[in-house]
């Protein structure tokens, strides 16, 4: 797998927000838009506060690049919620976005914008 940040550089914290989506599957992320990054992913940890699932989510690009943290939260019954960067690394340092999930059998797709 080959991953790139489009222009080379994570958005800045002062560049207007890009829509980004960013697809979740079996341990495995590809983000498109705002960012163009592929890696791994993993869920941990997981805090259910009665239907409400709360997670943080761990993002390592396959190049090494860098890495980022996002929490999102979600309902049981709807599969539908939102999520946050809320921490990154290397070149996605200054990384910081937000957005809504759907989750579904297998997977999440994650859209919103980056900034």
């Amino acid at each position: 797998m080959i991953a790139f940040i489009t222009m080379g550089l994570a958005p800045s914290p002062t560049a207007p927000p890009t829509p980004v989506t960013i697809t979740l599957v079996g341990g495995l992320f590809n983000a498109s838009g705002g960012i163009e990054t592929e890696g791994t992913y993993n869920m941990s940890p997981v805090e259910v506060k009665g239907s409400t699932f709360h997670c943080t989510n761990n993002f390592v690009a396959s190049d090494g690049s860098g890495t980022f943290t996002a929490l999102s939260v979600y309902q049981a019954g709807t599969l539908r919620g939102t999520w946050h960067i809320v921490d990154a690394t290397g070149s996605f340092a200054n990384l910081r976005g937000n957005g809504s999930l759907v989750m579904y059998a297998g997977g999440e797709t994650w859209e919103g914008k980056i900034f």
